[in-house]
Parts: C-alpha cells; structure tokens; sequence
C-alpha cells in the first residue's frame, strides 16, 4: 500500500511561543534618557569652541529630551548649553531667549546657587549688543554666586573691562584688568583664561598707545584725554609683554583668540616699528580665521583697516572694510566701521560720504550712551537688576576690590586647601575673623553660607578631575578630603543630579 504524500502547505504550522512582556521599569528608563541627555551636552561642550554650529545641533537635541522628562535642574543645563552655542554663532536674540528659558528653569529646580554661569553668558551677550548697563550688572551679579571659579571670575572681569571701556575710559579698563582679571586668571591656572584676560589687556594698552599719540579713535571721542596717560612706547612695551605672556600658552590657545592674538600683536609692532613690519602679523591672523567663528574674519578685516588707517594706507583701509561688510557678523562692529570711513574717506576728498558716514556713526554712538547709560523699562530686569544702576558707586566698588580683604584670604586658603577636610574655625583663622564674621561674609558676598561654599568648591573641583578621565571616584573623593567616595557621589548626585561615574571625560565646562 502507498503511503500518502501530505503536501507540505497541509502540516500543521508551528505555534509561536508566546513570551511573557517584562514590565518597563519607569525609573530605569528616566535614568537612561537622563543620562543620554547628559552625553549629548558633553559632546556639544567638547564641540563648541571649534564648532559651534555642530555643537548647538547636540545641545538642541538635549534640550528637546529635557524638555520633555521635565527634570528642571537638566532643562536648565541644556537651555545653558544652547544659549552659549547661538552666542559663539553671534545669534545674539537666539542666546537671550535661551538664557531666559536657562534662568527660569533653574530657579524652579530651586538651584539659585547655579545662577552664576548664566548670568555670566548673560553679560558676555548683552556687552555684544552694546546693552552696556545690563552687561555691567549682570557681570557684577554674576560673581556673587559660588559656581563660578577662578577661571570663569576671570572671564567676568574681562567682560567688566569691555563695559568700563565704554563707559568710562581705556585706562579704567586697563587698570580693571590688572588689578581683578590678571590675578584671578593666574590663580586659575587655565592657559585659555590666561590668554583671553592678558590679550584684552594687550588690546586696551594698544589702545591708550593710539590715544596718547593724539590718533582719533572709535572708543576715545568725545572723551576728555587725561593728562596722566603714559608714552605711546610705554603702553606698548606692556602690551607686547602681555602678548608675549599668551604666546607662550599659544597650543592651548581657543580657535576664536588666535587671530585676535595676531591682530593685537599686529597693531603694537604697527605702532612701535611701521606698518610693513605688521604685515607678517595681519597674514597670520587672517589665515586661522575661521568660518565656523562667525566673528573672527570680520574682526580681523576691520582691525586691519584701522592699523592701516592709521599708517595713511587710505585705499587699502577702504577696500578691507568693504570687504568686511560683505560678512554677515560685521554689524556687530558697525559703530566702528562707520567711525573708520568717515575718517577714511575724509582723507580721501569725499566730503559728502565722509559726511554720511560720520552721521551714522553718531546716531550709533547716542544710541550706545542710550542704551549704555539709561535704565531698562521691563519688569523682568529690573527684578534681576534693580531699577537703576549706580555706575560711580558700582565702579568704584569693583576696582576697589568688591571683597573684603578677609574674605579674598577665605577664599584662596579654601581653594589652595580642598584636598582637606576644612573646619570653618580653620578657615576663619586663616582668613583673620571670627567664624561668625566669616558666615556674615559669605552670606552678605555670595549669598551661601561659608558651608556650602566650602562644598560647591569641592563639586567644582570634582567634576574637573573626573572630566579630566583617568581618576577614579575614590581617588577623586580622597582629593578633595572626603573620607568616603559614597559620601561624595551623594553630594556630587545633589549638586549635578547624576552620579560621578556618569561625568564623560573632557565634558568639563568651558
């Protein structure tokens, strides 16, 4: 008998195994989007000195994730990290609106006491925008919390430097750098806070060089010339010094400073030895330009026209400035350039250009002594701020040291000594008051006790040697004087909401 072929379609089909669906922990899941948000802002951090195009793509994408595991304390992070990528980018409504969206996210979150950063980006965006008063402010404001280190309090006084220049004068500037920026960028120890305060310095000396030697300049008119300003080869053999201090630092130095640093240098050998010898200089600084630094080709263009002004090369200022007005960040220097063609052009014979330029350039300048001399009329800022600003009062505060004698000592012993456990009688003893005195000083400077000022420099200090890479946490927690790395990945988690082994190497804030 014949077996019967079934056909293969008949067998019966084989049942799928029906498996059982494992619960989605919620907690897990929160913690990785977390700590994907975290990756992303690391990488953007890495990203945004060269690249800050490329880096605000990460940090938008963070800010997205943020937004949605509504974690306040992160949203705030990554609305930061935003505003500081359309800044670099020279979007400067774009950064405004994201250190609003920043500064209202942390104050939910309740972390006054991470306020110090924004209001520093605050300042660095208003200074741009000419807001000087506002720039001014939030600066000084700024310093008053314990986030900021050495590093980030030298950058502050750079940006009060730039406001002093207009409002005051270049040798106010100068004397502010010397007397808060220098030191603190010294104490950092940070080359690129180093090269950024004693560049800026170079800058504003060259800038008295031209003043004392009767050389019209944008940021001198209309000011009385004081009559105990220095030999132009005085403020010049200080600016070369300065310069020579950044050249040394000059493989760590960020992308946008190096065609500064050539530019500066440029105009101090321009105005010691003659324009031809300035020009090795100016072709160095327009070949690091970069285009992904918005602003470095127009400023280098535009510093050029005025070495080259002031050398009487008329036609060649014209044409590099004209050149310069073809990019699009060159209207963060209009004033400038308007100042620049009137002079030029007057050279030139073209009175009615000359006149039309000169015309510009005035309604600019009364709109900066606007803008830098009155008061803002929305509410919001004048919370942040105050109703008015008391420029004399506030001047003379900052050059005159805004902190007590006793409270400087505080502070240094506490950073040179992190790597101690630090009693506050120790402290108080070191610094020459009592420890009550030393907590009144603390509260009334920095708005935190002397506690948790001790503790924020500790996180900082952390959070710098774990980004580094190769330190474990408990080689980290015995650097600071913590006596167990459990005690310090509780606070680290308090103070950054993630744990210590979650820091990506060289995400360290920049």
């Amino acid at each position: 008998m014949t077996r019967s072929n079934k056909s293969t379609a008949d067998k019966p089909k084989p049942r799928k195994s029906i498996g059982r669906r494992l619960p989605v922990n919620p907690e897990k899941t929160a913690s990785a989007q977390k700590a994907r948000v975290r990756g992303l802002l690391a990488a953007a951090s890495e990203k945004l000195a060269a690249d800050p195009t490329g880096a605000s793509v990460l940090a938008d994408e963070a800010l997205h994730a943020a937004r949605s595991l509504r974690d306040s304390l992160l949203h705030g992070e990554a609305a930061l990290a935003l505003a500081a990528c359309h800044h670099h980018r020279a979007d400067l409504p774009k950064a405004n609106e994201f250190i609003e969206e920043s500064l209202q996210a942390f104050e939910r979150a309740g972390k006054s006491s991470r306020l110090g950063r924004v209001y520093k980006l605050q300042a660095l965006v208003f200074s741009m925008q000419d807001r000087v008063s506002l720039a001014l402010a939030a600066a000084v404001k700024s310093l008053s919390y314990p986030d900021l280190d050495a590093k980030d309090r030298a950058f502050v006084f750079c940006v009060i430097g730039s406001c002093f220049s207009r409002l005051f004068d270049v040798p106010t500037a100068v004397d502010l750098m010397e007397r808060r920026a220098l030191p603190e960028a010294d104490t950092s120890g940070d080359p690129q806070a180093i090269v950024a305060c004693y560049l800026r310095t170079a800058a504003y000396l060259n800038m008295c060089a031209v003043w004392s030697a009767g050389i019209p300049h944008s940021l001198t008119v209309g000011i009385k010339r004081p009559d105990n300003l220095a030999s132009p080869a005085e403020y010049l053999e200080r600016a070369m010094r300065y310069l020579d201090v950044c050249e040394t630092h000059g493989d760590n130095m960020l992308i946008k400073d190096r065609p500064y640093f050539f530019a500066e240098r440029a105009s101090a050998v321009a105005l010691r030895d003659g324009y031809e010898h300035a020009l090795p200089f100016l072709g160095q600084a327009r070949a690091v330009t970069s285009d992904r630094i918005p602003v470095t080709k127009p400023f280098v263009l535009l510093e050029n026209a005025v070495i080259a002004r002031i050398a009487g090369r008329w036609d060649e200022a014209l044409a590099l400035i004209e050149e310069m007005q073809r990019l699009p960040a060159w209207h963060i220097w209009q004033r400038t350039v308007f100042f620049e063609l009137s002079c030029i052009y007057r050279a030139l014979g073209k009175d009615q250009e000359a006149l039309r330029a000169l015309e510009k350039f005035t309604d600019l300048q009364t709109n900066m002594a606007r803008l830098a001399n009155t008061w803002v009329d929305d509410a919001l800022n004048q919370q942040r701020y105050g109703k008015q600003l008391d420029l004399s009062h506030l001047r003379s505060s900052v050059l005159d040291t805004a902190e007590p004698a006793a409270l400087q000592r505080a502070s240094r012993y506490v950073e040179s000594n992190l790597h101690r456990r630090l009693a506050l009688s120790d402290v108080a003893r070191q610094s020459g008051v009592s420890v009550r005195t030393l907590q009144t000083l603390y509260q009334n400077f920095h708005g935190v006790s002397a506690s948790a000022f001790i503790k924020e420099q500790k996180m900082q200090r952390a959070h710098q040697m774990l980004a580094g890479g190769d330190v474990s946490v408990y080689q980290t927690a015995d650097a600071i004087g913590y006596t167990s790395p459990h005690n310090l990945s509780r606070d680290f988690r308090e103070r950054f909401g993630y744990a210590p082994s979650d820091v990506r190497p060289s995400s360290a804030k920049r």
